[in-house]
């Protein structure tokens, strides 16, 4: 029972926050392009950086919100993995859903290493961050990630599975759903294999089901050692470095505050740190 309700309030939370996600992401995304295209920002390596951001951000929630969205709003009949029937759509979604989101992270990544540095060493980034070189960093990065994925293209399989009707029949060969009974019995679909209860009956593929799945040949990847890749490669290292950038920042701001306070009258350490910020 408390299953279903948390099922049910679930489905309820994908329906109504989706949405509201999903438009408001596109269009804050959207609107960040339009200001970073324009001529002031147009070169600066720190718009490549956030332009990139929005547009693999777009891509996540095209890819990931939308396939939970538009499964919960069929009634859980829809999955846009198998929706087109192909077995390259169904590998290409599973790759960009992974791979989108890794990048996305190592992209916010590079725009915060870069803004940990134009603040601890404000007369380096100019030199050493140049639209070019970020450009360069973030192809790598994107490179290295889409290597590590791209086992999905044969790690996940694509198939299509009869489904059974239930067929009862009264012993003498009469059956009581459609289609010509052969003897008394009970066919039925469990989702790993088709059970036969008494002694004859009769099989009806009414329908077939559509399968997105992880090779069984390489369950121990992707059941054990793939979950933690992910994590680490998704969460943990891109924590631990937009995390310490921030804190070195903060500590930079800190310290910069303290000496300023210490020292209001210094003309010449004034002048230093008005040369340095500029």
């Amino acid at each position: 029972m408390s299953g279903d309700l948390e099922h049910e309030l679930a489905a309820y939370l994908w329906l109504i926050i989706s949405p509201i996600l999903l438009i408001a992401g596109i269009c804050g995304n959207f609107l960040s392009l339009v200001v970073l295209a324009s001529r002031p920002f147009r070169k600066s390596s720190a718009a490549f950086g956030l332009s990139t951001l929005a547009v693999v951000d777009s891509g996540v929630l095209f890819v990931s919100l939308l396939r939970h969205w538009v499964f919960y709003l069929s009634g859980d009949k829809i999955d846009v993995r198998t929706l087109f029937g192909s077995y390259w759509w169904c590998n290409l979604h599973v790759f960009l859903t992974y791979y989108l989101n890794q990048l996305s992270s190592w992209t916010l990544v590079l725009v915060t290493v870069e803004r940990a540095v134009s603040v601890i060493a404000p007369l380096m980034v100019r030199s050493r961050f140049t639209r070019g070189r970020t450009v360069c960093a973030w192809f790598v990065i994107s490179g290295l990630i889409f290597s590590i994925n791209v086992h999905f293209f044969w790690t996940v399989e694509y198939e299509e599975e009869a489904v059974f009707q239930s067929f009862v029949g009264d012993g003498a060969g009469n059956g009581s759903s459609g289609g010509a009974g052969n003897g008394g019995g009970d066919v039925y679909y469990d989702g790993d294999d088709v059970r036969l209860i008494a002694t004859a009956a009769a099989t009806v593929a009414t329908d077939s089901q559509r399968q997105c799945y992880f090779n069984r040949k390489y369950a121990y990847f992707t059941n054990v050692l793939w979950p933690w890749i992910d994590f680490v490669l998704c969460v943990a290292l891109p924590f631990l470095v937009i995390a310490f950038s921030n804190l070195a920042m903060a500590y930079c701001v800190w310290k910069t505050m303290k000496i300023r306070s210490a020292k209001p009258y210094d003309t010449r350490y004034s002048q230093k740190m008005s040369l340095g910020f500029i």
